[in-house]
């Protein structure tokens, strides 16, 4: 049994890396900073992942990933990464402790690009990018600020509970699946608006006013609540550039596994890493037995 292998996030695909890994007689650390199940506990219905013929929540799907993963009993940390470093194995530093490791599986994801422009000073720390924490709202006006699948799937799961959606795209035209779009036209608790920018905000009495314009026409949204859902980046902020330097020979070496949404651009897809992680836990279990 090998121990010494690190994984560092605990969505798709670092649970079914951390559980092929367990299959194969090798026990892993797991390094969380927020929930198990990463971005598919904010997923309306997951409609792509074979064996759910009628689709599956997110949320649902996510504690499906959740319970198998811990009835192998993993070591899970629930600690942000701050830090990561090699010489001869693997550092990982966290906000409370240092750990040493053989391999290493990067699942770190992605986290959400910031609505950080002028126009959206006076509001800035109350925009959510994230909505696992208000499912369960009711009776709120809700304005979500992006036109891809995000802002679609956010807006279908926060229409229900009597919530009133808008849906802002800055753009000519929505970015997101046909499918996700046509729900959203036939949903009746969902306003969506096509070349309207932003531009300024405030706050009054608690109430979030958002100052919008198009080409003939300005309008003034007022709202509870607002979520950013403009694009994702990778979550990399823990990996120095010095690490980088030798990212790619430590990959040659089958040592470094990038896996799931952190490497997989627009295609994030939890089946996809799914695929990422068993494939790094079947490359790691074979370094192991060539050795």
């Amino acid at each position: 049994m090998h121990n010494s292998i690190g994984i560092i996030g605990a969505g798709p695909s670092g649970i079914a890396a951390a559980i092929q890994l367990h299959r194969s007689g090798h026990k892993s650390v797991i390094f969380e900073k927020s929930n198990i199940g990463g971005l598919l506990n904010n997923a309306n219905l997951v409609e792509n992942y074979p064996g759910f013929p009628k689709g599956i929540s997110g949320k649902k799907l996510a504690l499906l990933m959740k319970n198998q993963l811990e009835s192998f009993s993993p070591k899970i940390i629930f600690d942000e990464v701050k830090k990561v470093s090699f010489s001869e194995k693997f550092e990982i530093e966290t906000k409370k402790q240092l750990f040493n490791f053989e391999f290493l599986v990067v699942a770190c994801g992605t986290k959400p690009k910031q609505l950080i422009s002028d126009e959206y000073a006076n509001i800035q720390d109350k925009i959510y990018y994230d909505i696992r924490d208000l499912i369960n709202i009711s009776e709120k006006k809700i304005t979500i600020i992006g036109a891809g699948d995000a802002a679609f799937d956010y807006g279908l799961s926060l229409s229900s509970n009597k919530n009133q959606v808008t849906i802002i795209n800055r753009g000519s035209k929505p970015k997101c699946l046909e499918l996700l779009f046509s729900r959203a036209k036939a949903n009746s608790a969902i306003r969506y608006l096509e070349n309207y920018k932003v531009i300024k905000t405030s706050i009054e009495e608690d109430e979030l006013l958002l100052y919008c314009k198009s080409l003939n026409d300005e309008r003034l949204i007022k709202s509870d609540i607002v979520i950013g859902a403009i694009g994702r980046i990778p979550d990399t902020d823990f990996i120095p550039e010095q690490f980088l330097k030798h990212k790619d020979d430590l990959i040659k070496e089958k040592k470094l596994y990038f896996v799931g949404d952190v490497i997989n651009g627009i295609y994030r897809q939890a089946a996809i890493s799914v695929g990422d992680g068993l494939k790094a836990a079947m490359e790691i279990d074979n370094e192991i037995r060539k050795k």
